[in-house]
């Protein structure tokens, strides 16, 4: 049986790796490779419990120590701070210290979506509204792509990657990605192209275990590990952790 390591936010080992950051999932940082430094990092979860957890571990590990972080989300805030709260994680005083800043983009945003979009102004713009932060959730991040085609697909997540290839903070992009073919070109292109890309399915009558597969563009290395996410008690519990070759 493997060993069950508890991580509850804030309690990940540090990592010394160069041009990797922990995922704030004590046992998970102890043993899996960490998302790439000043990038963006993309998970896709099979369902909300699930993303909205490893988003609340990746914004803890950026609050720790007094750092700043922000959430940026296109549904209505109060909608998701109860989401978060009802899984289990409580950001009200981060959010009244302003240590944590959540922006809200409203979904007529979408509408002007395109082969043009500047995704540098988008970020340049969340920077100066937020100022010096170590982190950034991004929820919905599939919203921010062209899913119209395969091509626009592709296209679109090349963009935004030279776009945040320099950046001062670190983002993860979460999403439940769709049986559909716009969220397929969406799985292709993120695998292709994004600095790291997990995906996580739910393991068949175990309950709250996720198995995640994790793609690096940078690289050859990919990792799976096994999750047990007990939802509403603010911890994944991480049972195992096996490399794939």
């Amino acid at each position: 049986m493997p060993e069950l390591v508890t991580g509850r936010i804030g309690e990940a080992e540090p990592r010394g790796e160069p041009g990797l950051e922990p995922w704030g999932i004590a046992g998970l940082d102890g043993s899996a490779k960490g998302l790439v430094a000043r990038a963006f990092n993309m998970v896709a979860m099979p369902d909300h419990e699930a993303a909205y957890a490893v988003a609340a571990h990746f914004l803890g590990e950026g609050l720790r120590d007094g750092g700043r972080a922000a959430l940026v989300s296109l549904d209505n805030p109060c909608l998701t701070l109860a989401e978060l709260e009802r899984y289990g994680f409580d950001f009200e005083s981060a959010l009244q210290l302003e240590r944590l800043v959540y922006l809200y983009y409203k979904p007529v945003f979408l509408h002007s979506l395109s082969l043009s979009t500047d995704y540098a102004a988008i970020f340049a713009e969340i920077r100066r509204l937020t100022g010096d932060i170590r982190r950034l959730a991004l929820l919905n991040a599939d919203l921010i792509f062209n899913l119209q085609s395969e091509h626009l697909a592709a296209a679109s997540v090349s963009n935004l990657v030279a776009a945040t290839g320099r950046l001062n903070f670190t983002v993860l992009g979460c999403f439940v990605p769709q049986q559909t073919d716009a969220h397929q070109s969406l799985h292709a292109s993120c695998s292709n192209l994004m600095p790291l890309y997990v995906t996580g399915t739910r393991l068949a009558h175990a309950g709250r275990r996720y198995r995640l597969e994790a793609r690096k563009s940078v690289g050859t290395q990919q990792g799976t590990v096994v999750l047990n996410l007990d939802a509403g008690h603010g911890h994944i519990r991480v049972t195992s952790y096996a490399e794939i070759a």
